[in-house]
């Protein structure tokens, strides 16, 4: 999605990021292929994945019986040169 917000914006006349300031999320590889390089936030596929299984594992099995829980995981912000 911010790829394609990068290239509209320059279809536009608009100069990322001197005009408009972007940032995606999941740092795909083509992140840091484009010029200029998008920002963007990783997000930790594997880990979520692993986590969801074993969440999901524990309360069919009934090791765990109580409230839905959240979990929240690390991620972190790549700069590179849409901001």
């Amino acid at each position: 999605m911010a790829l394609g917000a990068m290239d509209t914006a320059g279809r536009l006349g608009l100069r990322v990021p001197g005009d408009l300031a972007l940032v995606g999320f999941d740092d795909i590889e083509a992140s840091a292929m484009v010029s200029p390089a998008l920002t963007t936030v990783s997000n930790p596929a594997y880990e979520t994945g692993l986590l969801a299984g074993i969440l999901l594992r524990e309360r069919m099995t009934g090791h765990y019986r109580g409230e839905p829980r959240t979990v929240t995981l690390p991620c972190e912000l790549i700069e590179r040169e849409t901001t």
